[in-house]
């Protein structure tokens, strides 16, 4: 699992962690007991301050999505996947679905993932205009 930021986001860097990190066991990238890489390694891979990932490590830890064990790592806490919001497995199997018929129409991976950030990019858009009007 790669996890990427955009630091020209408006959403912090370790809510987008946190995020990713949601989605990858709601999608089944992560399951319980999987390792977390450390936060000196993530830190390094996606080139931001370690305090940054202590911070998304913390509250996906106060939510009880993951565990940290002194000494060994931190880890996709058992039972993780039920304490995601009641929707994202709804989502999950959806965008799942919409991936598969994207395939059957004979569009390539690349197609899919431009078309879905560009989708994504419209409803935050819009998002922030009715914010700021």
């Amino acid at each position: 699992m790669r996890l990427n930021v955009d630091p020209q986001s408006a959403t912090p860097i370790y809510a987008q962690l946190c995020r990713q990190i949601r989605w990858a066991i709601s999608a089944g990238m992560l399951a319980d007991g999987d390792m977390l890489p450390s936060v000196r390694q993530l830190a390094q891979d996606i080139r931001v301050n370690p305090n940054t990932v202590v911070k998304a490590y913390s509250d996906l830890e106060n939510e009880g999505i993951i565990t940290s064990v002194h000494g060994k790592g931190t880890f996709v806490a058992y039972g993780a996947e039920e304490r995601l919001p009641a929707g994202s497995h709804q989502v999950t199997q959806a965008l799942r679905d919409a991936v598969t018929m994207a395939q059957d129409a004979g569009m390539s991976a690349e197609q899919v993932r431009q078309l879905l950030e560009e989708q994504l990019r419209l409803i935050l858009k819009d998002e922030f205009r009715g914010m700021s009007g």
